[in-house]
């Protein structure tokens, strides 16, 4: 949580997900026709650059958009 210092109004807040999960909800989406199916490898690829930035991470695998939604307004 040290990205919140030196911000007036906010802060940084990155939304995580386990390969698992994003794999799931990438499949749904290809299944949809919203997405490639090659685009799933590489945002699973992705995931550990996410993992590195310096934002209050918010894990978002198996929970409910409201869940998601509850936990960063309480931040």
């Amino acid at each position: 949580m040290g990205n919140k210092k030196g911000f007036r109004r906010g802060f940084l807040c990155g939304i995580a997900v386990d390969k698992s999960s994003l794999r799931d909800r990438l499949t749904a989406d290809v299944t949809l026709g919203i997405r490639s199916a090659d685009m799933i490898d590489r945002s699973v690829q992705r995931i550990s650059m996410y993992q590195a930035l310096d934002t209050v991470k918010i894990d978002t695998s198996n929970r409910t958009v409201r869940e998601i939604a509850d936990e960063i307004v309480a931040l």
